[in-house]
């Protein structure tokens, strides 16, 4: 090659190359206006149109339009995970996951929400993030329609119609809808007192128990008028 020092074997090689030199685009999607310097670049790109989709997993019945992308799927099958954390012994089947999890160690943000000044490590984060500011709630309850903006929210709320209880203590056996219940009451085993009182020195194993003993000290009124000061 005339512009860098790579060789090849053949002729329509080099020629194939010389395109990434030159811009030369001879190859043109018929649905858009997009052009491509390979004839199979153009192929792979088709099938956003058609919808074909020629490569098939071995393991289970998914199809793919690109060879690549059937690639990265059979590692969910193969159990392969190639990439690796520079930081942690963590493995990942994907680049783009290890580039999401390399976040974690050097805590870039790279999403921002065009609404408020919060940043995110990850899209799927910003884009649960900005339900919060259009209002989106694509998430219903089969039970009595209410609905949510994050698929988690929806699922704590369901157990209040099935009283599924998956979070069970390890001490007692008592059973829990969330497990932020389970670890209030793990406290009770446990002895932590994290509430403190602001008055006095005593402490508490949850803040509701510290707001009611907030009430027995003089001249605390829980209740306030939403017209005066009183």
């Amino acid at each position: 090659c005339n512009f860098c020092e790579k060789r090849f074997n053949a002729s329509y090689d080099l020629k194939r190359h010389l395109m990434s030199h030159t811009g030369d685009k001879p190859y043109s999607c018929v649905f858009c206006e997009k052009s491509y310097s390979q004839n199979g670049t153009l192929k792979e790109h088709l099938r956003v149109h058609t919808n074909e989709k020629p490569y098939s997993c071995g393991f289970c019945e998914k199809k793919f339009k690109a060879n690549s992308a059937l690639k990265r799927h059979l590692m969910i099958h193969t159990g392969e995970k190639p990439y690796s954390c520079v930081f942690c012994k963590k493995s990942f089947s994907q680049t783009g996951n290890l580039k999401e999890h390399l976040r974690v160690h050097t805590n870039e943000k790279p999403y921002s929400c065009g609404f408020c000044e919060k940043k995110f490590k990850a899209n799927s984060a910003l884009k649960r993030h900005l339900m919060i500011h259009t209002g989106e709630k694509p998430y219903s309850c089969v039970f009595c329609g209410k609905s949510f903006s994050q698929n988690g929210t929806l699922i704590k709320h369901l157990r209040v119609h099935t009283n599924e209880k998956p979070y069970s203590c390890e001490y007692c056996g008592m059973r829990f809808n969330h497990n932020t219940s389970l670890k209030t009451h793990l406290k009770i085993h446990t002895g932590e007192k994290t509430y403190s009182c602001v008055l006095c020195e005593k402490k508490f194993n949850s803040n509701t128990e510290m707001k009611g003993h907030l009430m027995t000290h003089p001249g605390q009124k829980s209740y306030a008028c939403e017209f005066c000061e009183k």
